[in-house]
């Protein structure tokens, strides 16, 4: 990521996403250079950093269910983390499509896992026709994004609430350590406060700071956060 930024290319004949025209996120983009948004760009790195601490994790279990999991996990924080750095590099239709991309498909393993903890079935379908419609949705109808992803987060919430209940139910049930969870809304109502007040403003102060880069670490480490909680989830209770 850090050798991209010296990187000289010109992203003339892409179709420019808002931010394109205008400064947005406190940033101002340089051109001449295959990462317009270097700082913003950069603070993705948090994303990349939490995936690869989950993919040298111990993992959520000695299952295949589980592994698999784990392995998913990992690689959606990595492939968030490039997706918006490709987006804030560009700032082009193609960097906004891969963004929301990213998001869609952390929050669909978000979704899909704790729908499998709920039933113990696959969900890999859901998956699969979660990314279609999605990016079928950022192609045709891109100002849509913000539902879907209030719906996605609705949905998985609805679905992680109604798994805790089942997985809470008898004393030997497995119990995560809630203040990973306390911690991730935290972290992430942090962030999306941040976002909402300063995330696309087109006037920024000279010398502001760029507040979006405190989005992409708060949600990063959030996300972080999701994961320590379900991996204390998975770990066996010792007997007393």
């Amino acid at each position: 990521m850090l050798a991209l930024v010296f990187v000289r290319f010109s992203w003339a004949g892409f179709l420019p996403e808002a931010c394109g025209l205008r400064n947005c996120y406190c940033e101002s983009f340089r051109s001449g250079y295959l990462v317009l948004q270097p700082v913003n760009a950069l603070s993705n790195l948090g994303y990349v950093l939490v995936g690869a601490l989950i993919l040298g994790s111990r993992g959520l279990g000695s299952e295949p269910a589980p592994r698999r999991f784990t392995r998913w996990f990992g690689a959606a924080a990595v492939i968030t983390g490039w997706c918006s750095y490709l987006s804030h590099a560009s700032l082009t239709r193609l960097g906004e499509w891969l963004d929301l991309m990213g998001i869609y498909q952390l929050l669909l393993v978000l979704l899909v896992y704790s729908l499998h903890r709920l039933t113990g079935k696959n969900w890999n379908r859901l998956f699969l026709t979660g990314i279609i419609l999605g990016a079928l949705q950022m192609a045709f109808w891109p100002v849509g994004q913000q539902a879907v992803i209030g719906l996605l987060i609705a949905g998985w919430a609805v679905a992680e609430f109604a798994a805790r209940r089942r997985l809470l139910h008898g004393e030997q049930s497995p119990k995560g350590e809630k203040r990973f969870t306390i911690l991730a809304v935290l972290l992430f109502a942090a962030g999306a406060g941040i976002w909402a007040v300063n995330g696309r403003s087109p006037e920024c102060p000279p010398g502001s700071f760029y507040w979006h880069v405190a989005w992409h670490l708060l949600s990063a480490a959030a996300f972080g956060s999701l994961y320590l909680f379900f991996q204390s989830e998975a770990r066996p209770r010792k007997l007393t």
